[in-house]
């Protein structure tokens, strides 16, 4: 991802996932490309180069990677490496990726049944930080059925 930046993501029904800068106006939710060398090379690209994107698949990106070097985003789906406790083994909790208001701070939620969707249907909440390693999964938009029905792993 040298030279780009992406900060949003959203799901175009002809090009697929697009990342840029994310607009909303009258005419709909939309990226625009943000990719540093194209815009050297042709000028700023004005709103005459975005994408619509359906509104429920934009997420942001998050600030941390996955282990494999990926940027994580809004409702990624991941297993999470749960630090080891003392005479503990470690846990693997599969979850998907939000932002909480409480703290402030993205984190790693699990659902009993995610098709609901509601808070009150979390079990766990893991913060995400430099020590915790995640495994990108999917997204919730395009695979849904990797935590229909979570456990711990």
């Amino acid at each position: 991802m040298k030279g780009e930046i992406r900060t949003y993501r959203g799901y175009n029904q002809e090009h697929g996932w697009v990342y840029g800068f994310l607009v909303i106006n009258e005419d709909g939710w939309f990226i625009v490309n943000t990719d540093v060398i194209w815009l050297q090379e042709n000028g700023f690209p004005g709103l005459e180069k975005r994408l619509r994107v359906n509104s429920m698949s934009v997420c942001q990106k998050i600030g941390f990677d996955a282990q494999n070097g990926k940027p994580l985003f809004e409702f990624d789906i991941v297993d999470v490496v749960l630090p080891q406790v003392p005479f503990g083994e470690q846990r693997v909790v599969r979850g998907v990726i939000e932002y909480d208001e409480e703290v402030a701070s993205y984190r790693v939620k699990s659902y009993r049944n995610f098709k609901e969707f509601e808070e009150d249907m979390v079990y766990d909440s893991q913060p995400l930080h430099d020590d915790v390693k995640c495994y990108l999964l999917g997204n919730a938009y395009e695979h849904p059925e990797l935590i229909k029905l979570n456990k711990e792993i």
